[in-house]
């Protein structure tokens, strides 16, 4: 039986959960070094989400415009005691690969919407620490060989 954190609202409860995550394992391989799958993320996040009471979700839909239909992936991060949630949406291109692009958008984005929905660092493939891809200050940092 794990102790109830006592927490206002969803973003206290992030901040809490920040504060216990373990760290990401990158087991993932690429052609510009090692990064942290989706499985990796979900290994560092889930104990901590449970001990503070939430969970999260994934839908897809279609954002029709004046301009078009979009697919879209939302991730929403609900704290069960408060009631409360935070949710983020992006839009999904399939890079013109069809079904298999959108599949491969809707892992890529499903791993980085959680990091940075719950400003989790991502670990530095070319350092041995966790160095962060949001400075401190807020700023984006470049990484060696990050293309941005």
């Amino acid at each position: 039986m794990t102790k109830d954190i006592k927490v206002k609202d969803v973003h206290e409860a992030i901040e809490e959960a920040r504060k216990i995550c373990k760290k990401q394992q990158l087991t993932g391989v690429a052609h510009y070094g090692n990064y942290a799958t989706l499985n990796d993320v979900f290994d560092s996040i889930m104990e901590a989400l449970e001990k503070n009471n939430m969970f999260f979700s994934y839908t897809t839909y279609i954002h029709d415009t004046p301009n078009g239909s979009y697919n879209c992936l939302q991730c929403t991060i609900s704290h069960k005691p408060s009631n409360s949630k935070k949710t983020a949406e992006i839009l999904l291109d399939d890079n013109g690969k069809g079904p298999q692009g959108m599949g491969g958008a809707i892992t890529y984005y499903r791993r980085y919407i959680l990091q940075l929905m719950l400003n989790l660092d991502k670990p530095d493939p070319n350092t041995e620490d966790d160095a962060s891809f949001v400075s401190k200050g807020g700023s984006q940092r470049k990484r060696t060989g990050d293309k941005f």
